[in-house]
């Protein structure tokens, strides 16, 4: 802590942090750098080294760039050496290599390979490595006053100018990273030259250095590089900004508005001017020309006759022609640089205008106020002004060079030179001046004379109107701008509102910029920052005796104030350096405020001229006027108290600071400020007094200016402290040239000793000596002296106070020291505790060293260390005087005190447990000074132990006294403390060798065991035992029942507590069996464990119903734990503890689980049992989860095991009966047991009541699946049962609901499944009256009753007596939950499950029963029906496809193969048409015969009678709804040729065109492709008549009118045209199976071929032929065709690949009918065509 004291600063912990602390001990690196054989990367050759530098950048470091301290160091050496080492082989290897050491051991690369291309280059890419590389690398190479700068710098100008046109914005930055890169002296010396002036150039002056400022605020590199660039080449823009850092940060924004026009005033006693700032839109305002019209003629008569001055029209001879136009030409060079070249700027003719404008003559009037105007507009600028305008002499000067009509001034000088106006051809080459008449330019392009030369001129741009207004302009100066000097913007930017305060004449400068309407600071006088307030302090001089022609001069000082605010900001920081002006600026010499005068200065108006002097008499008025200056801040009413002098401060300038010419004036100011009392000082009664700088005294360490007060300095060393309200305090520099004193060590030791007398000699001394000496120490270790003499003077001093009072010097007596006391060991009553031990030995005061902080008690301890204190560890302490005299027992003849100070200082001081590991250390306990080694000692609660007293009561305890705890409140501390020297928390459990008898061991809890130990009975029985009398004690202890049973509980939560850890009570269970030689021979449970399993003292309880609970205390193997596992398994049947499972639980025999065969479900069948509903779903979820299931089931099957509620009690509390798992079920789905519970309840009935379990399992999580699937319970009541239950309810009249209920039971039986179930049931049933009848009566299976399935057959059967049909009602609808929605409809039972119990019982459809045939009379084919069917049946099946009801038809339909079907279909024609129906029934047989219209006969054959032919519908109508039916709707009974004939007409049918307009009506869509279609076969004429497939088709034709049959060709023409037609179609249309090509042989005439017409089918490579011969007859039926031998014999050759087309009631295009016959050659083989012959 000392050593790190050292580092402290004078207010606290230093700042500083060292990288190399930090990391030392984390780092495996050697201490010694540079030792290592080879580097980090191994051994590296030279080559590499030299590849490495040669890759490095321009102007990058050299050493990091390359790694080279830890790559090339170890193996190469230094990397200076190096390269000088091998500088003879770099031209070989690395061309063009060389360093710049910019400070030791800094190489910065550049290059011998350099030159002004390679930085063109770089430039024009906007390379900031490459142009700073190559500039630095000229700038080596041929030293900075040989280096191009010019050259360098136009090539920049260039490059700017280009880039700013194309990325304007990339400029700033390549500019500020390439002075990043260039070292900072030489930076210094290029800034202005090539980059500054170049970028200015492009930019303009002042806005070149903001746009760079305000990039660099990106980047704290080049806002650094800025600000260092700034603070030594004096860029004010750059010093204004780094003064914002002197600035402590503050938190709020700032908000800039543009403004229209802002002005600023600038006030003092003697001067107010305005500066208007404007930005308006406008033209010019004409000027106000003469009253007399001649003025204006005169003026031009007299420039006429001017211009013979220039030798224009003069008349001269060749010889003196040539030598004028020699002098004019020689003239006009000189012109020409003079006005380019004398000014450095641009825009520094905007100066000389301003002072030429403040030079004119104005208006007495005092309404006139003189102001002076520039109109900036894209190609020109004008200046107005309203003075008294242009007389004679002003043109004769303005015509001429140095010829000025100012003449002598009562002010001083001003425009001697005569050429202030010449600035403007800077910018323009026709300058124009048009002024009280006179209307004159001058243009350079005339000739050399063009600068002097005047040419009249009519011309003059108007103003705008508004400027008439504003003032009364008499002079208008237009300047015309060459285009390269355009940027308007740019030229005001030098204009300064400083500027005003020191012109004469002008009172107003206002700027017009007609180039752009946003805001800028292309003003006149630019402001943007808001109001500068300056105080001017001016006096008038009189030079008689320096120049004899000036009558006075005027010397004024201006310093910049803050914003009046009166707040602090404004004085944070210095003002900023400003610049000396001589009327307008110059530049800055150091300054912090402006020095106006009349100084000669040279023609560039950038310094003055230091031989003159004129400028060193105004020089040495400065210092004076300074002085001045403060008596006006100290007067000035803004100020009050010391707030005047606190900004004259920050504006005294230091020697060093004032350059150049100005420097002796910083000397001559703080020598007058030496002899003039102008420091505040503060005196005792807080008043301020002014004292010379010599009688000040500066500390700045605030704890010694605190310790020796300002009445002790001025007491004991005649000295005044600087007064503290002198805010902010002036800088140091300044203080020490004024002379100010600062404190030193000799005079802090002077103070001090005398200040130390004082305070011995009160009695007040401890905390004021301890004072002094944390500021002797201040001053030794801060450097305010000696520290030699310092120490020596106080090892003389009575300064250092002991424990017993007295206060001696350390040259006269050895003092004891003793260590740094900790945080927790500075509290009052420590001190009073170890203050006892203090008494005895001679130490030093410990409150010395404790009355201070902490920072300043270990300042005094290092001071005392250094003054040669002796030091005696607390160590030594311990073993010479503690130890010995606790050994010796002396503590008992001392003082209570001083006993507990020993313990406390071993606390404090002590290293080891060891040291007192064997002494008997005495402790204050309740009981007076005890042993806790000898003696039972306890923790009292102040140390974090339970009240023993209060919550074990019962025994008598002993309890450390808390006086240890109260010294410091370590509480873990002294615990860890008197827990070594044997104090503990709880029981006390001490080891004893016991020796027992034979009749004592008989007695004794191990009389049962000993007789295994293999004793005789005349030895004794020695054991090692643990033995705890507080337990039994406590255990047996007779209390109140609260009071018990807390210290039961407690006693129980101590022993769990310390059983494992703490006190490790687990480790006294086991004592030792010795024999005669003192070995252990085998272990048994000690005393201890016996009283823990014997004795009833365990807190148990059990639950009662209505929340009760029992209470008892027990043994510990009579409870269980009260864990979820073992109570949800014993319910309330058995006592509990709270005690969580552990080794402390298993050594008491605590049970957790519990055996089956103890609890509630091995209870007797039947008998009653009462608990609650979770300990039975508890128990059977731990049965599921732990036993196997064929264990489970035998257990169930063999034991009455299953819980049946019979009465449900309060708050889950229930009573019921145990069963065995077969008489048992789980659910009765019918209800009908419930429905009809009276019935089974009443006395005497006969029904099997079921035993059923959902009810009371089913909400209970998981029972479900362990009843069902586990055990596999019964899923419903038995057969018996539900038979059982079924005679019961068929005992009385059947009724409908009665009815309703037997069908649901007779569904519930059929759903068993089971051939067993089935057997039992037909058995029980075979005599049961059970089945209900349509006749309202109960019938046996013996009376053979049918079901009724088929309305017509019971209908046709009805009366018949023998019939016995079952009454069979529907389903009722019953409403039921469900997750989805709330309630849906669902059927009482399911009518299959009925029906398929009713089969098995024997019970026979009616159907079933009966038989029937169809019978016909003259039966023949029907080919209307067939065309019928054959032009309806595509359009059914579309039908049907198509609608969503119907779909379950079509897929029953296509099962079944009804697309061949139909193929195969026929139709048959009967005059009558009869169905018999035969009934077997009871052994007898019943006919019954019906007509019927229309029958399907085996799907195979379709019949109807001929008079029903014309009836189309009616034909659908009659076509029988019998089951055997291929096209009627399964379920719906309904016919589906019936369903599609109803929705369209009876006309309709054989119109394709109206099917396919209701089709389309019904959104009925084409069968997709795949989609077998139904056809019927196409009528074939047999034996003569016309047969074949009949085609659709359309005929567009007109009728033909045929008056003879012979009319042949006319008739097969216009056949052929419709088939023609015909095949067109068909091939034009999306058919699958079309032709692609059809041609008509004969359609250009009688082709003579054996076919009419060729079709072919398929694509390329894979065509097919067909060969089609038209047949026409104009008859509606023809019984045969003619047909040629050659058509023949064709026909039999192409088989398939010939048809034949017949064409009926050709010309008839209302009737015509078209047939196709296939393969003409099969049909002949199969005679179902004959051949006919006619002779």
């Amino acid at each position: 802590m000392v050593q790190r004291q050292r580092e402290l600063s004078g207010r606290g912990l230093s700042l500083i942090c060292y990288e190399s602390a930090l990391v030392s001990k984390h780092t495996n690196e050697s201490p010694k750098s540079g030792s290592e054989p080879v580097g980090r990367l191994g051994e590296v050759s030279k080559g590499q080294a030299l590849a490495s530098l040669q890759c490095c950048p321009l102007l990058e470091d050299l050493s990091d760039w390359s790694l080279w301290d830890c790559i090339f160091k170890p193996l190469h050496g230094p990397l200076k050496d190096f390269i000088e080492r091998n500088a003879g082989n770099l031209s070989v290897c690395l061309e063009g290599l060389a360093a710049l050491e910019v400070r030791p051991g800094l190489l910065l690369k550049i290059t011998t390979n350099t030159g002004h291309k390679h930085f063109t280059s770089a430039v024009a890419a906007l390379d900031p490595v490459g142009t700073a590389g190559h500039l630095v690398s000229m700038v080596v190479a041929d030293g900075i006053r040989n280096a191009p700068t010019a050259l360098l710098a136009n090539h920049m100008q260039s490059a700017l100018a280009e880039a700013m046109a194309k990325e304007g914005s990339r400029v700033a930055k390549f500019l500020l990273d390439c002075l990043i890169r260039i070292p900072t002296r030489t930076c210094q010396a290029l800034l202005q030259k090539v980059f500054l002036e170049p970028f200015s150039l492009v930019v303009g002056q002042t806005k070149s250095k903001q746009v760079l400022i305000r990039t660099a605020q990106s980047d704290p590199r080049h806002l650094n590089c800025l600000h260092r660039l700034g603070t030594l080449s004096g860029v004010t823009d750059w010093i204004r900004d780094y003064q914002n850092k002197l600035r402590p940060p503050q938190n709020h924004n700032l908000c800039k508005e543009h403004m229209e026009q802002v002005k600023v005033r600038v006030k003092s006693r003697t001067l107010n001017k305005n500066v208007v700032v404007s930005k308006e839109d406008g033209a010019s305002t004409d000027l106000q020309p003469g009253d007399q019209t001649w003025q204006m003629s005169f003026s031009k008569k007299w420039l006429t006759s001017k211009r013979s001055d220039f030798g224009i029209g003069v008349e001269l001879s060749a010889h003196g022609q040539r030598l004028l136009e020699v002098h004019q030409e020689r003239l006009g060079r000189g012109l020409a640089r003079l006005s380019t070249e004398l000014y450095s700027k641009d825009t520094h003719f905007v100066l000389e205008l301003i002072q030429n404008a403040d030079d004119n003559s104005y208006s007495l009037d005092p309404t006139v106020v003189p102001s002076l105007a520039f109109v900036v507009e894209q190609d020109c600028i004008t200046i107005l002004n309203n003075e008294s305008g242009f007389q004679e002499k002003n043109i004769r000067a303005i015509c001429d060079v140095g010829r000025s009509t100012k003449g002598k001034h009562r002010h001083g000088y001003i425009g001697q030179k005569g050429i202030g106006f010449k600035s403007v051809f800077k910018v323009t080459d026709c300058p124009e001046i048009h002024s009280n008449g006179f209307h004159l330019r001058f243009d350079r392009s005339c000739g050399p004379m063009g600068y002097i030369l005047p040419h009249w001129t009519e011309e003059e741009r108007p103003l705008d109107p508004q400027l008439k207004l504003i003032s009364h302009w008499t002079t208008k100066i237009r300047l015309p701008l060459r285009s390269g000097s355009r940027l308007t913007q740019n030229l005001f930017h030098d204009v300064h509102p400083s500027l005003l305060l020191f012109l004469h004449r002008l009172r107003s400068i206002t700027i017009y910029n007609h180039v752009s309407q946003r805001l800028n600071n292309v003003v006149e006088v630019e402001h943007s920052e808001g109001i500068d307030r300056w105080l001017v302090v001016k006096t008038t001089l009189y030079p008689q005796m320096v120049e004899q022609d000036v009558e006075s001069t005027e010397l004024a000082l201006a310093f910049q104030l803050g914003s009046g605010t009166g707040t602090a900001e404004d004085l944070i920081c210095q003002p900023q350096k400003q610049p000396v002006f001589a009327y307008l600026p110059l530049r800055s010499f150091g300054f912090r405020f402006i020095i106006q005068g009349d100084f000669h200065i040279p023609s560039s108006r950038e310094d003055v001229d230091r031989d003159s002097s004129w400028n060193q008499w105004l020089r040495s008025e400065v210092p004076q006027l300074f002085l001045q200056a403060m008596a006006v801040f100290d007067d000035h009413s803004e100020f009050m108290g010391l707030k005047g002098l606190c900004p004259f401060l920050q504006f005294i300038p230091l020697p060093d600071e004032v350059l150049d010419f100005f420097n002796p004036v910083a000397g001559q100011i703080i020598h007058l400020l030496k002899d003039k009392a102008f420091l505040p000082t503060r005196n005792s009664d807080g008043g301020v007094v002014y004292k010379l700088p010599s009688q000040v005294a500066i500390c700045q360490d605030a704890v010694i200016r605190d310790i020796i007060g300002s009445d002790e300095l001025e007491k004991y060393l005649s000295l005044s402290y600087l007064h503290p309200d002198l805010s902010p305090t002036p800088p140091t520099s300044l203080l020490t040239q004024l002379g100010v004193r600062y404190l030193q060590g000799s005079d802090v030791t002077t103070v001090t000793t005398a200040m130390a007398n004082e305070l011995v000699e009160a009695g007040h001394m401890l905390k004021g000596l301890a004072r002094l000496l944390v500021c002797n120490f201040r001053a030794v270790e801060h450097g305010f002296g000696d520290a030699g003499s310092i120490l020596q003077n106080l090892k003389d001093l009575p300064i250092i106070p002991l424990a017993n009072g007295n206060v001696v010097t350390l040259n006269k007596e050895g003092v004891i020291f003793l260590m740094e006391e900790t945080k927790a060991k500075k509290k009052k009553a420590q001190g009073q505790t170890v203050s006892a031990l203090y008494k005895d030995v001679s130490v030093v005061h410990p409150s010395l060293l404790s009355c201070l902080g902490l920072l300043e008690s270990q300042q005094v301890r290092e001071l005392l260390k250094r003054l040669g204190v002796h030091e005696l560890e607390p160590q030594e302490l311990l073993e010479q005087y503690i130890y010995p005299t606790i050994k010796s027992n002396n503590w008992k003849v001392t003082q209570t005190s001083v006993a507990v100070s020993y313990l406390v200082f071993i606390k404090q001081h002590s290293s080891s447990s060891q040291e007192y590991a064997d002494i008997a250390v005495p402790v204050l306990t309740s009981e007076g000074l005890q042993c806790p080694a000898t003696d039972k000692v306890h923790f009292s609660k102040e140390y974090k132990n339970i009240n023993l007293r209060k919550k074990l009561p019962g025994c008598d305890w002993i309890l450390v006294s808390p006086r240890y705890v109260e010294t410091d409140g370590d509480v873990d501390g002294w615990r860890e403390l008197l827990s070594r020297l044997g104090v503990r928390d709880g029981l006390v459990i001490r080891k004893e060798r016991r020796t027992l008898t034979a009749e004592e061991l008989a007695n004794s809890p191990w009389s049962a065991e000993s007789a295994t130990w293999d004793l005789s009975a005349a030895q004794d029985c020695v054991l090692e035992d643990y033995i705890c009398e507080e337990f039994e004690i406590l255990a047996k202890a007779k209390l109140p029942g609260k009071d018990l049973l807390r210290q039961r509980r407690t006693l129980l939560e101590l022993l769990e507590a310390n059983w494992d850890t703490g006190h490790l009570y687990s480790q006294f269970l086991t004592a030792q069996v010795i024999d005669s030689s003192g070995r252990p021979i085998r272990a048994t449970k000690s005393s201890f464990h016996h009283l823990l399993c014997s004795l009833e003292w365990i807190p148990a309880y059990r639950e009662l119903e209505g929340e009760q609970q029992e209470k008892e205390y027990l043994c510990p193997g009579s409870v269980y734990l009260s864990l979820p596992k073992v109570t949800r398994l014993l319910g309330t049947h058995v006592f509990y503890v709270d005690l969580n499972p552990s080794e402390f639980s298993r050594a008491l025999g605590k049970s957790t689980v519990c055996s089956l065969v103890q609890h509630p479900e091995q209870e007797s069948e039947g008998a009653s049992f009462t608990t609650t509903v979770e300990h039975i779903h508890n128990v059977y979820t731990y049965l599921q989860a732990n036993c196997p299931q064929s264990s489970l089931k035998e257990l169930f099957q063999h034991t009455p095991a299953v819980f049946v509620e019979t009465h449900r009690r309060k708050k889950n509390w229930c009573s019921g009966r145990f069963y065995h798992l077969k008489e048992v079920c789980w659910t009765d789905t019918t209800t009908m047991f419930w429905h009809y519970r009276r019935l089974t309840q009443r006395k005497g009935s006969l029904v099997q009541k079921p035993k059923i379990l959902e009810g009371f399992y089913n909400q209970l999580e998981g029972m479900t699946r362990f009843f069902t699937r586990v055990l596999e319970v019964n899923s419903s009541p038995t057969v018996t049962q539900y038979v059982s239950l079924l005679e019961a309810i068929c005992t009385s009249t059947p009724t409908a609901e009665k009815v309703q209920d037997v069908s649901v039971i007779f569904a519930r039986l059929g759903e068993t499944g089971t051939h067993l179930a089935f057997l039992l049931c037909l058995g029980l049933l075979a005599e049961k009256v059970v089945f209900p009848t349509k006749d309202n009566r109960w019938v046996s299976l013996a009376q053979k009753p049918l079901i009724s399935d088929k309305k017509e057959l019971e209908k046709i059967f009805k009366a018949e007596p023998s019939l016995c049909l079952l009454h069979l009602p529907p389903a009722k609808k019953k409403a039921v939950s469900t997750k989805i929605s709330n309630k849906r409809c669902e059927a009482a039972f399911s009518e299959s499950d009925r029906l398929l119990f009713l089969e098995i019982c024997g019970v026979r459809r009616l159907s079933q029963c009966v038989t029937y045939e169809p019978q016909t009379e003259m039966l023949k084919p029907c080919p209307s029906l067939q065309a019928l069917v054959r032009s309806v049946i595509p359009y059914i099946q579309r039908f049907l496809f198509h609608h969503d009801e119907l779909s379950q038809v079509y897929r029953q339909l296509s099962k079944r193969n009804i697309a061949q079907k139909i193929k195969s279909l026929s139709f048959r024609e009967v005059a009558k048409l009869y169905i018999v129906y035969r009934l077997n029934v009871a052994e007898k047989e019943v006919m019954k015969t019906q007509e019927v219209v229309c029958l399907l006969k085996d799907e195979k054959e379709l019949y109807i009678q001929k008079d029903h032919l014309s009836a189309k519908l009616d034909i659908f109508r009659f076509v029988p709804d019998s089951p055997d039916a291929m096209l009627v709707q399964s379920g719906r009974k309904q016919n589906i040729f019936l369903c599609f004939s109803e929705k369209i007409q009876a006309n309709c049918l054989m119109d394709r065109f109206e099917l396919d307009k209701f089709l389309s009506r019904e959104d009925v869509k084409e069968l997709p492709a795949g989609q077998e279609q139904w056809e019927v076969p196409e009528v074939i004429v047999e034996s003569g008549k016309q047969t074949g497939e009949m085609l659709s088709c359309s005929v567009t034709q007109e009728s033909t009118v045929m008056h003879r049959e012979h009319d042949i060709q006319v008739i097969g023409r216009w056949g052929e045209q419709l088939v023609n037609s015909f095949l067109c179609h068909w091939r034009d249309s999306h058919d699958p199976d079309r032709p692609t090509h059809v041609l008509w042989c004969n359609q250009d005439g009688e082709s003579g071929w054996p076919y009419d017409f060729k079709l072919t089918f398929g694509a390329t490579g894979k065509q097919k032929e067909v060969f089609v011969e038209a047949k026409s007859t104009s008859r509606k039926e023809k019984a045969y065709i003619q047909i040629s031998v050659n058509e023949l014999e064709f026909a039999m050759t192409k088989q398939e690949g010939c048809q034949l087309f017949l064409v009926f009631s050709a010309g008839d295009p209302q009737n015509v009918r078209l047939y196709r016959i296939r393969n003409l050659a099969k049909q002949l083989q199969n005679k179902s065509m004959q051949l006919f012959l006619f002779v």
